[in-house]
């Protein structure tokens, strides 16, 4: 099937924002306490994720927009993380040796 898994978009969204909430906020704070504002961003994110896997959805059949959906090119995912990491600004870029 040429869209795979439905659930496929829904977990590259949720890896981003685990990543943003795990990238862009340090483990410890000042004097060595644990960021707790880190530890709630990512349990709303997995909280969030939980809530959209236990709801059932009722899509309609619309054959038009499944017909213009189907005809597309897809982009494979090492193709868009590539294209990602070109766009990404240098700077927020880890350097690797």
């Amino acid at each position: 099937e040429c869209f795979g898994n439905t659930g496929r978009a829904l977990f590259w969204l949720v890896l981003k924002d685990l990543t943003f909430a795990a990238d862009g906020n340090p483990d410890y704070l000042k004097g060595g306490l644990i960021n707790l504002n880190k530890r709630r961003q990512m349990y709303s994110t997995l909280k969030e994720l939980r809530r959209f896997q236990s709801t059932t959805y009722a899509y309609l059949s619309v054959p038009s927009v499944q017909e213009y959906l189907l005809s597309r090119c897809l982009v494979a995912d090492e193709d868009l993380h590539k294209t990602s990491r070109q766009l990404e600004a240098p700077s927020r870029r880890k350097k690797t040796r």
